[in-house]
């Protein structure tokens, strides 16, 4: 039983699940969560013979309110007509609140949930694809079994599935926090942001490009997408079966996004993220418990399978479908991902330790990961990189945000988070002329000690630096991403002209 205060019993389950199970379990299944749809979606119009789906969502060691919450929510906000089945898919959990009693749970909430379970720990990839073969329904869903479905999120992914049976629709994805479980709305405020990559096959979200944003009749309309989320999508059993789902080479959590993006637009699909339709996903933080030994034992055992057969299965699906090339997709999909990523990365145009020019031999450093200054001789080395942002030399994840910032009196001074290359709060430019670090109009600056934001004085030595290193040939302007719009909307325009020639 746990113990101590509310606060303490909430930090008790972070191990196991990643979550507070405890704020969990204090909040009603059937809670109600904000409609956040933008306006338009209210007077949209779909059509009225849908088809039906089995919606599918694999699960390990989740809790079991989690699991309770996620099923009440499809059931209370879907038309119960387009519903066949609800598949939960227990993969091998082994916690003691799983068991029989959960199937008895489901069934007061709905006679369509059921639990089957695997033989083997499958990991989320194989799961699905088990949950597929025992379905029944036209359409499959696919969701991660801790969301929570908003108002009418299932007509509008039907929708394009009616329009063109290979498409492949997700919602837009909210959030939930794992600490109290507030639910919380995407900022689309300046506009949505569209899924991508970057070549070391991290997923990525850019911003949706002009030519499609002037394409768009409202804020709500679905956009292209040339890499979908995880999480959650819909996809007609035909085309399901056409493309040969996943690949089973695929083992636990690996990559499955883009395999599913690069072969459904190859292929003669389309992939879009649909406004109108919302989930929130809980966001797990980072758990104690490792993965079950079974996966580490299939994870070893599938990468030695022979290559050459993994390749000519995949070959005979391209074959048979007449797909077109991943230069193609490049070219007429994705055709902003240059400039976004570049194949070959610039080198950063600043680099070194970063010295005050008002107090010689202090540098720039960090100090419980917020800027501070240093003895040079103490002080960290940081590059100013082809992406505009400020980073570590030793970690270059981890980004200087002016968002995530600590006040000391009127003074802000900006920490490091995680890089999210969209710009914003991590864009930073060095101007080897005034010797200035600025964003948006504010610039570093120091007190001897102290390292913060203020109004950029170009003739104010408090906020002059200098680099070990400056090679300002380095620096990309025309690379994403951009000071300002303008800029953006040229270079992209130039782009889709050179490719269409």
């Amino acid at each position: 039983m746990l113990q101590g205060s509310e606060e303490e019993k909430s930090k008790q389950t972070f191990g196991h699940y990643g979550y507070s199970v405890f704020k969990s379990d204090m909040i009603a299944l059937d809670r109600t969560v904000p409609d956040t749809r933008g306006a338009e979606c209210k007077n949209f119009k779909y059509f009225q013979n849908l088809p039906d789906v089995s919606i599918i969502l694999p699960f390990h060691n989740e809790a079991k309110s989690v699991l309770l919450r996620t099923a009440t929510s499809i059931i209370n906000r879907s038309p119960e007509s387009l519903i066949k089945e609800i598949i939960f898919v227990d993969d091998q959990s082994d916690y003691i609140d799983l068991n029989a009693s959960l199937q008895t749970s489901f069934l007061q909430i709905s006679p369509k949930i059921k639990v089957i379970k695997t033989e083997l720990r499958l990991g989320r990839t194989k799961a699905r694809v088990f949950g597929a073969e025992k379905s029944t329904g036209e359409v499959l869903v696919f969701l991660e079994s801790h969301v929570e479905v908003n108002k009418n999120w299932l007509p509008p992914l039907l929708h394009q599935i009616a329009l063109n049976y290979r498409a492949v629709p997700q919602p837009t994805m909210e959030g939930i926090s794992e600490f109290n479980f507030m639910y919380r709305p995407v900022d689309n405020s300046f506009g949505f942001n569209r899924g991508s990559f970057d070549w070391s096959l991290n997923y990525r979200r850019l911003p949706v490009p002009w030519i499609e944003k002037d394409a768009r009749e409202t804020n709500s309309d679905p956009f292209f997408l040339p890499v979908q989320m995880e999480f959650a999508f819909a996809i007609h059993r035909k085309w399901w079966n056409e493309i040969k789902g996943y690949d089973p080479y695929l083992d636990l959590t690996s990559g499955e996004e883009f395999e599913m993006s690069f072969k459904t637009w190859m292929c003669h699909g389309e992939m879009m993220e649909v406004p109108c339709s919302r989930v929130a996903h809980l966001y797990r933080n980072q758990m104690s418990v490792p993965y079950h030994p079974r996966a580490l034992i299939e994870r070893v055992r599938v990468n030695r399978a022979p290559c050459r057969l993994r390749i000519e299965e995949r070959f005979k699906i391209r074959e048979q479908l007449q797909c077109k090339s991943f230069d193609w997709y490049l070219k007429n999909v994705a055709f902003d991902q240059t400039f976004n990523y570049p194949p070959v990365e610039p080198q950063p145009y600043a680099r070194g330790k970063i010295e005050s020019m008002q107090y010689k031999m202090n540098c720039i450093t960090r100090q419980n990961n917020f800027l501070a200054l240093t003895t040079c001789e103490n002080a960290e080395k940081f590059h100013m990189t082809w992406s505009k942002e400020f980073a570590p030399e030793n970690n270059l994840r981890q980004c200087l945000d002016s968002g995530y910032a600590r006040k000391t009196g009127n003074k802000s001074t900006p920490g490091f988070h995680e890089c999210h290359k969209l710009g914003g709060n991590h864009f930073w430019k060095f101007d080897d002329e005034s010797r200035q670090i600025s964003q948006r109009g504010e610039c570093l600056a120091t007190t001897g000690s102290l390292v913060f934001l203020e109004t950029c004085d170009p003739q104010d030595q408090k906020q002059k630096w200098a680099f070990d290193d400056v090679d300002m040939s380095q620096f990309k302007p025309l690379l994403w991403p951009f000071e300002d719009n303008n800029i953006w909307r040229q270079v992209e325009k130039e782009l889709v002209n050179s490719l269409s020639v």
